[in-house]
């Protein structure tokens, strides 16, 4: 039995890879978990290696937050999201239905409170990655002055995340199947090369989603985000104050509770799951890879310390506001401003094409937060 490096014990120990995220924003939690034979767990001290794993999984691990997302927004963030999964139903699934091996995953659980965990088992993480693992943080211990130094430490863990990326692949069809419907998953399977949804451009679907964000103002970083094909808004002014408003969009939600559902319906959950991980893909390539990211706009730094000395001398205009095009919200308790944005803004146009930008939604910010210092 392999020694455990989180914690000395005489104890049986096997160590467990956890992925654990929240469906409102991109920041996912990887840890190499030791548990004993009595079932107390430490963590391993391989934060920068789980980091790297995480960088090279975050796309795949997105696929999965995009169908939870989507079953959330159908059917209204009932309990049908509050579950733990079960393996080996799923493991009988996909095997007699597709023929894939799931070997890997031990356990997945999803909370109608918007968090999920992902756990690979101590059968699959000791044979296939834990050596890998723990070869590269001996690397990054020695200061990368052993064994090949950084390239050798990133080329390993690049290595590790291909095989958890590769397990997650096989799983993704039969977490559909389970979680949305045999039509849905049936077509995943003949339609896509990988058997996982593609990142594609609908134009519909992006004219009919929403964003929904919240900024931590002292911070300056984005801690919420979320794109809903689903909910959509609209704003009415009266006496000077905005109302916001918001809608199901009936285009895109379908009632994924039926048994069998038409060829028309699958198109329409495959069009919105295609464009919702376009949309994703863009941010997560516009924003390093790190999602509790920072806001990159001219002049925020001068701009938020002006905002926080107007609110605590109270002198800033309170409520709600829309401005180009979005809707901002201060939350005075929390320091957070909240927005609500059309996706399709975030598109600019560039000769015959439209170009998602990142750097509109910060733009988008920076304004609400001027309209908050104006005087009344």
């Amino acid at each position: 039995m392999r020694v455990s490096r989180a914690f000395n014990t005489d104890r049986e120990v096997h160590t467990l890879l956890s992925i654990q995220g929240v469906l409102d924003s991109f920041d996912v939690d990887v840890n190499l978990v030791d548990i004993d034979d009595r079932g107390v767990q430490r963590l391993h001290n391989a934060v920068a290696e789980c980091n790297q794993i995480w960088i090279g999984i975050e796309k795949i691990i997105s696929r999965y937050r995009e169908v939870m997302n989507y079953v959330q927004s159908v059917t209204s963030g009932s309990v049908i999201l509050e579950k733990t999964i079960d393996i080996e139903l799923l493991r009988k699934l996909g095997l007699s239905r597709y023929g894939v091996d799931l070997y890997g995953v031990d356990s997945i659980y999803v909370s109608v409170y918007g968090n999920f965990t992902i756990t690979f088992g101590s059968g699959y993480v000791e044979s296939m990655i834990l050596d890998d693992i723990l070869k590269a943080k001996a690397i990054r211990d020695d200061g990368y002055d052993s064994c090949g130094g950084y390239d050798t430490w990133e080329l390993l863990l690049k290595g590790v995340a291909q095989r958890v990326e590769s397990v997650l692949s096989r799983l993704y069809v039969v977490f559909v199947q389970y979680m949305v419907s045999n039509s849905v998953s049936d077509e995943i399977w003949s339609r896509y090369a990988n058997h996982v949804v593609s990142s594609v451009y609908h134009g519909d679907v992006v004219r009919a989603s929403t964003i929904y964000a919240d900024i931590d103002v002292e911070y300056t970083r984005v801690t919420s985000f979320r794109i809903d094909a689903v909910n959509m808004f609209s704003v009415s002014s009266r006496d000077n104050q905005y109302g916001v408003d918001y809608i199901r969009n009936s285009e895109f939600c379908y009632d994924i509770t039926r048994e069998e559902l038409s060829s028309d319906e699958v198109d329409g959950i495959l069009y919105v799951l295609e464009t919702l991980a376009y949309l994703h893909d863009m941010v997560l390539d516009n924003v390093d890879g790190e999602y509790a990211f920072n806001v990159r706009a001219d002049g925020i730094g001068s701009v938020t310390n002006s905002f926080l000395r107007l609110h605590r001398n109270g002198a800033l205009r309170y409520g709600t506001t829309y401005v180009r095009g979005c809707v901002g919200e201060f939350d005075e308790e929390d320091y957070k401003v909240s927005l609500v944005v059309h996706v399709d803004d975030l598109f600019v146009k560039v000769m015959a094409s439209k170009i998602f930008t990142f750097k509109t939604f910060y733009d988008m910010y920076l304004k609400v937060l001027e309209w908050f210092m104006e005087s009344e």
